[in-house]
Parts: C-alpha cells; sequence; structure tokens
C-alpha cells in the first residue's frame, strides 16, 4: 500500500510527460479543439513551465497552431535552433516583449503574433522564407530589418504598427501584399529593385511618409496603394511613369485630408534611367495629386539638356555678344606676353634715342653710325 508521500512522487514524475508537447518536439496543433479555442484555456499557458513569463523552448522544433494563444501572463520566450515553424495565431495577443528569432526558422503563420501590443523589437534569422497576413498586425515594432531571403510580405503583415517608423528590405522581396503596412509611422521607403508588386492599400494614411523611391523591376501599383500619405518626392524609372502616364489607373497620392491647412500640393518626380535623372513637378490644388498629365517638366540632371537646332533663323539677334569667359590659366599667359611686348617695345626706343646701331653688309650691327641708311654694305 503506497504512503501518500509515494503517491505524490510519482504524480510529480508524471508532470513532465503531461506537458511534454510544450517543451519539447513538435507543438501540436490546437484547432480542433473547441474547448480550448472557445474559453482560451490553452494547455501551454501553464505557471507550471511559464516562470516569470519566461519559458524555454529550446527543444522545440515546430510551435502549432494556437499554442499559446491570449496567454498574457507570457512575456519572454528562448526558441532553439532546430525551430522551423510558427503556426496560425501560436501567440496570439500574449504579453511578448521582443523577439530574437532562429536561423532555422522559414515560417511565421498567420497572425502569430498578432495583437502583441508590447513587442517592440524582433530580429529575424536569415532562412525566413514568408511571413503570414497580419502575422505582426498592431505591434509594438519600432523598425524592421527584413532579411534577403524573404521574397513575399502578406497582407496586413505589419497593419496600424504606429510605432513602425524604418524598414530595410531583403534584397530579393517581390511582392508586398494587401495592406501590408497600412497605417504606420515610416517615414521613408528605400524598395529594391527586385520587388515586382505592390498591392491595393499597401502603404495606406501612411501619413508620415514623405519620400519613396521605387525599383527598377516594379511592374504594378495597386490602387490606393499611397493614398493619404505626406509624399513630396517620388523615384521612379521613365518606363513606369511613362505607363503611368498613359494607364487609367495612373499613381495617386492624396494629402491626409485631416490636414485641411493644407491648400496645395507638390510632388517631385524624379524619373531616372541609368544616366539621367529627369525632375517633374506635379501640382494639383485639391487634395489629390496623380503622377498622369499634372507632372510638368522641370530640368535634367547627371545629363545636360541637348541644345535645340533652330529652323529658322532668329529674328533678332542678340545685340551685345556674350563676354567669354577665360581661366586663370590664360589671364596669366596674356600678362606675360603683354610684359614682354612692353618691354621689347621700350627697349627699341632706347636704342634709336641713343643712335647706337651697328650695321655691315650681313645686316650685324658691328659698326656705330648716326644712321644706318648711310651705312656702307
Amino acid at each position: 500500500m503506497f504512503s501518500l508521500f509515494k503517491i505524490l512522487v510519482l504524480l510529480a514524475s508524471f508532470l513532465p510527460l503531461i506537458f511534454a508537447d510544450c517543451m519539447s518536439g513538435d507543438i501540436n496543433d490546437l484547432i480542433d479543439n473547441d474547448d480550448y479555442y472557445n474559453n482560451n484555456n490553452s494547455p501551454c499557458c501553464n505557471t507550471t513551465y511559464i516562470i516569470n513569463g519566461y519559458i524555454d523552448l529550446s527543444n522545440v522544433t515546430k510551435i502549432g497552431d494556437y499554442a499559446f494563444y491570449k496567454c498574457d501572463i507570457l512575456t519572454s520566450v528562448k526558441y532553439g535552433q532546430n525551430l522551423t515553424s510558427i503556426g496560425l495565431q501560436a501567440f496570439y495577443s500574449t504579453g511578448i516583449r521582443n523577439l530574437t528569432l532562429p536561423d532555422s526558422l522559414k515560417e511565421i503563420g498567420q497572425e502569430a503574433f498578432y495583437e502583441c501590443t508590447n513587442l517592440t523589437s524582433v530580429k529575424f534569422g536569415p532562412n525566413l522564407i514568408s511571413i503570414g497576413q497580419a502575422a505582426f498586425y498592431q505591434t509594438g515594432i519600432t523598425n524592421l530589418i527584413l532579411p534577403d531571403s524573404l521574397k513575399e510580405i502578406d497582407s496586413a503583415a505589419f497593419a496600424y504598427c504606429t510605432n513602425l517608423t524604418s524598414v530595410s528590405f531583403g534584397q530579393n522581396l517581390i511582392s508586398i501584399g494587401q495592406a501590408a503596412f497600412y497605417q504606420t509611422g515610416i517615414t521613408n521607403l528605400e524598395l529594391p529593385d527586385s520587388l515586382k508588386r505592390i498591392d491595393v492599400y499597401a502603404f495606406y494614411e501612411c501619413t508620415s511618409l514623405t519620400s519613396v523611391s521605387f525599383g527598377k523591376n516594379l511592374t504594378s501599383i495597386g490602387d490606393k496603394a499611397f493614398e493619404l500619405t505626406g509624399i513630396t518626392k517620388v523615384s521612379m524609372l521613365r518606363s513606369l511613369y511613362e505607363k503611368s502616364n498613359t494607364s487609367s489607373y495612373g499613381l495617386s497620392f492624396t494629402v491626409d485630408k485631416k490636414s485641411s491647412e493644407i491648400k496645395d500640393k507638390t510632388i517631385r518626380l524624379e524619373s531616372y534611367n541609368e544616366t539621367f535623372t529627369d525632375i517633374y513637378n506635379c501640382t494639383d490644388p485639391s487634395n489629390t495629386v496623380q503622377i498622369t498629365s499634372n507632372c510638368k517638366y522641370s530640368k535634367t540632371i547627371n545629363n545636360p539638356t541637348p541644345t535645340p537646332t533652330p529652323t529658322n533663323p532668329p529674328t533678332n539677334p542678340p545685340t551685345n555678344p556674350p563676354t567669354p569667359n577665360l581661366s586663370t590659366l590664360e589671364i596669366v599667359l596674356i600678362v606675360i606676353l603683354s610684359v614682354i611686348v612692353v618691354g621689347g617695345i621700350i627697349g627699341i626706343a632706347f636704342l634709336i634715342k641713343n643712335k647706337s646701331f651697328n650695321c655691315n653688309k650681313n645686316m650685324e650691327f658691328t659698326k656705330q653710325v648716326d644712321n644706318c641708311e648711310n651705312s656702307v654694305i
């Protein structure tokens, strides 16, 4: 017959097995567990393993769907170097404050860190392939450095991250999804040459955004992708400008309608193509500036503007020819030559005055005479 002490010891020995799925191997998906999902009763959200807000997941290779759903006591997580994926809503609305994701991680699921409002920083590994829809929706992230391995940013991935002010995009990014950075605090954009598509509402209502530079392979910009921003400068490939200048959708940039004091909006459009950059000014008295016929050519930089050949001679030629500009070297040479000429004239005048010419038949000055015309040659 077991004593009470032995029974307690035996039960304690089974605890690691009860919670093994939350500490090692794969944390199973809980998508079919209606009791958990409806009552927010995550089996992994347990103070036995979450101590002072911290949990060690070093031995976990996969975090399943809803694993720590709404686990507000969770503030810090240690991930292992064999973790490959984080599932749907795995850390939905938890208290996590910062993330250092392992190099092995490839996938972050839909709404994985949705509404983690205390989350201010995240460091991605170099092998991340996808960030799911609304994965970091309404978090407190302040800046992003996205790896070169990332090719797509899904819709609403960073929407409503109002504290997000800067983003560094990877050099293999192909597409930015619908409303991916909706209403963020980004101030300027340098988009990579690899980027081909920007979907609708991608940067909608980013009121702090003042400049954007598009890559050279961009082919599609979705409707209202940059509406209600503060953009005043746009850099884009000439071919994309020409396409938007003739297409029906164009490129539309709208002043934040809340700023009623803005009476006129001007956008500086730089249309670049290898060796030259053209400057256009796009102005509209309304609150919308569309990069189409509103853009007026201003000037070219880094490439001289060619001088047009007149077909007819000018009727009113200029009365005063332009004054040539002399270089410093030319001025010095002119001064030296002037000194030599003046000196020679003064010397000859001095010799004539003192009648000191000597002439002979070989026109050599050898005999002093009053005048060379009276000498014997």
